[in-house]
């Protein structure tokens, strides 16, 4: 009896054209905490898979390439030339590593932790220094830049506290 309902309820979701495979997922409202069970649709691109999510991906696909969502040519890199001073900073980091490695291999371990330390200095001056709030804002804009203006997603809060895998 069980596949004879399956069997029905499958072909009615084909009938009106929704998702026979669903994708069960947990929504939790961060205001009140409420915890609800959604079914979202499988997003296949097969119609061998899902008939009605493969034919609205083909359709969105179209409509995509006829509001001009493609490129005419692939984008180019614009890179500017390195520095006099990058490439000084560069050649002084690959000193200190040809010396750190030397130093290791003689067992200096004086010297293999100032040069370590050298090279973290060197490295830092590469870098340069990246805040975290701008860190995120280019995060945010390169995925603004790809998918358009994004509404604020709101997440649910991450515990980082340690976490056990034995049994309890």
């Amino acid at each position: 009896m069980a596949d004879c309902t399956l069997d029905v309820v499958k072909a009615a979701a084909e009938h009106h054209g929704v998702c026979i495979r669903p994708v069960v997922r947990e929504v939790v409202d961060l205001d009140t905490g409420e915890v609800r069970i959604v079914a979202v649709r499988c997003n296949s691109t097969q119609a061998s898979k899902c008939q009605a999510c493969a034919d609205r991906n083909r359709k969105f696909r179209m409509a995509q390439c006829r509001e001009g969502w493609h490129l005419e040519q692939e984008p180019v890199a614009e890179r500017e030339a390195p520095s006099a001073d990058q490439v000084e900073l560069v050649t002084y980091r690959s000193d200190l590593t040809a010396e750190y490695r030397k130093a290791a291999a003689e067992g200096a371990l004086d010297q293999v932790d100032d040069l370590r330390e050298a090279i973290r200095e060197a490295d830092a001056d590469l870098r340069g220094e990246v805040s975290a709030a701008t860190f995120h804002r280019s995060i945010y804009l390169r995925k603004q830049l790809r998918f358009g203006p994004l509404a604020d997603v709101r997440t649910r809060p991450i515990c980082l506290g340690a976490r056990s895998t034995s049994e309890r």
